[in-house]
């Protein structure tokens, strides 16, 4: 028996009941009636072009923040290399040329990485994109104009893809380059910071 006199199994019960009717499945004549719609399913499947456009854009700009990044750090590595080589050094102070040289060493193949960043290092025959420069004065100007005016969506979002995808393996390269270059910049600091605080240490009586 529960606390309102009712016995706990009629309770159960109806509990059961209840939970069973809201759970149902509707009935056919329903279903029926209310098809269910999937055609936007389909068209949400199939419609990835805004994907691969902006998943392009971000390898465009991907690419080039790394050719800027790597501008800049060419000119100051050149640059500190270049300063530390014309560092006027005393006579009783010579060791400290060494240590110098050193860090313009590290400089200049800081300077070496960044200008393989931002060469390309393209593969004509890895590459077959209609986007592509190279893939597209394979043709004749005609020839490509037939060629692209033939291209279903399918193929232009294939061809986007394709593209895509070449220029992910540019940009890891390029990024492998330019953090081996951020490496040698920051390493020749070091030896140019103790070669030029020796270099201008006050010479002996």
């Amino acid at each position: 028996m529960s606390s309102a006199g009712k016995p706990v199994g009629f309770a159960r019960l109806k509990i059961q009941k209840a939970t069973a009717a809201e759970f149902a499945p509707l009935p056919a004549s329903l279903m029926a009636s209310r098809p269910f719609d999937t055609s936007y399913v389909a068209a949400a499947q199939s419609d990835v072009r805004p994907f691969l456009e902006t998943s392009h854009q971000l390898a465009l700009w991907m690419i080039e923040l790394a050719d800027t990044k790597a501008s800049i750090l060419t000119a100051a590595s050149a640059g500190l290399a270049g300063l530390l080589f014309l560092q006027p050094i005393p006579t009783c102070n010579a060791a400290a040329r060494y240590v110098l040289f050193v860090a313009v060493g590290l400089a200049l193949l800081s300077t070496f990485a960044c200008l393989e960043t931002i060469f390309p290092r393209t593969a004509p025959k890895a590459h077959g994109s209609l986007l592509y420069y190279r893939a597209i004065r394979n043709f004749d100007q005609s020839g490509y104009l037939n060629r692209v005016s033939s291209l279903t969506k399918a193929d232009t979002d294939r061809e986007l893809a394709k593209q895509t995808w070449e220029l992910a393996g540019t940009q890891e390269r390029k990024y492998e380059w330019l953090e081996r270059a951020v490496i040698l910049f920051g390493v020749s600091l070091i030896p140019a910071t103790i070669g030029l605080i020796w270099a201008h240490l006050p010479c002996p009586g």
